[in-house]
């Protein structure tokens, strides 16, 4: 069976476990094996599983911010490669990460071209056109992460009454390890979360298809989004969060991997360099990336919202340039 013949299957398969079998191809859905914060889990029972199926071929799947590097399963699938003596010809790795493991065959996911595809919510909405008394940032979080919450309590705590918030949150949990130092964060999120704006209670997190269904009601009261993705480590994964705001004709600082910015020009949109200060997508370590944009979110805040408006319609060049190349990634091709 070639890549082509196996990326169709998967695009027609429903994967509602680890593993799922399709006569002598054996599906193993590695986001299934990780939690948010980048740990894996069942490891020991997929090792002993997947041990019977010795003359099938494997295809893993990377598809949903796994990032396979920090969670060790990059070593798991060496792992598998070695028990069932597996090779270029029936190990197969499909997603958006190449591991460049030896003995594989690598089927590149475009989360991108995925994303542009799937956000039929918001095709026939009109580019932003914010009005000068709106407010400056928006930060719309439904599920709960680390960076989100630093993000959210920063604008919340400073920037309340100039921001479009929400952070649907009913319970935030971090390593039992570093309880000391994150036990102001915890504090202050029991004490302030969730803050719903378009729902009248949380679930703990807002299906996309929600998220993009009510984007309708704000997109034009604020000038730009914090956005906070799901894998923050790789620069090759990104989801409705981030390309939403390239039909939408929305500026937007982006807390990815370093040089997400880079490769989404490299794809043909356009960001903001030319306004925003944009350094922080240079930065390798997370915590200065985040540091670097919390300072361009005060920069920002200092401008008057003339100035903001100013920025906006030099800007609308670029908004119309993304639109486009969203449209065409979205119906270029699928």
């Amino acid at each position: 069976m070639n890549t082509q013949e196996i990326s169709h299957l998967i695009s027609n398969l429903k994967f509602d476990g680890v593993l799922v079998v399709v006569g002598k191809i054996v599906f193993v859905n590695l986001d299934w094996l990780t939690n948010r914060d980048y740990q894996s889990q069942g490891v020991n029972e997929l090792l002993y599983c997947i041990g019977q199926y010795q003359d099938h071929t494997i295809v893993f799947l990377i598809r949903d911010g796994v990032n396979c590097r920090l969670t060790g399963l990059r070593q798991v699938i060496e792992t598998v490669i070695v028990n069932l003596k597996l090779d270029c010809n029936t190990c197969y790795i499909y997603g958006y990460q190449d591991l460049e493991i030896d003995n594989t065959t690598f089927i590149e996911f475009d989360a991108v071209q995925m994303w542009c595809f799937n956000v039929a919510q918001i095709i026939n909405l009109p580019i932003a056109r914010p009005v000068l008394c709106g407010k400056k940032f928006a930060a719309l979080f439904g599920r709960h992460d680390m960076y989100r919450l630093k993000f959210f309590r920063h604008l919340y705590e400073n920037y309340k009454n100039d921001s479009v918030l929400s952070y649907n949150s009913t319970r935030a949990s971090w390593n039992y390890r570093f309880a000391t130092e994150f036990d102001d964060d915890k504090k202050w999120h029991d004490l302030n979360c969730p803050v719903l704006l378009d729902f009248e209670k949380s679930s703990g997190w807002v299906p996309f298809q929600d998220s993009l269904s009510n984007i309708h009601k704000h997109y034009h009261t604020y000038f730009a989004e914090i956005v906070c993705e799901t894998d923050f480590y790789s620069n090759r994964f990104f989801t409705e969060k981030t390309l939403k705001n390239f039909h939408l004709g929305k500026p937007f600082l982006l807390f990815a991997g370093s040089g997400s910015l880079d490769y989404l020009k490299s794809r043909g949109f356009q960001t903001f360099g030319s306004y925003i200060n944009e350094e922080y997508d240079t930065i390798d370590c997370p915590r200065s990336r985040y540091l670097a944009i919390i300072k361009e979110i005060d920069r920002l805040a200092e401008m008057s919202k003339f100035d903001l408006q100013t920025m906006l319609h030099k800007l609308e060049p670029v908004f119309i340039h993304n639109r486009q190349r969203f449209r065409e990634l979205a119906f270029g091709k699928k």
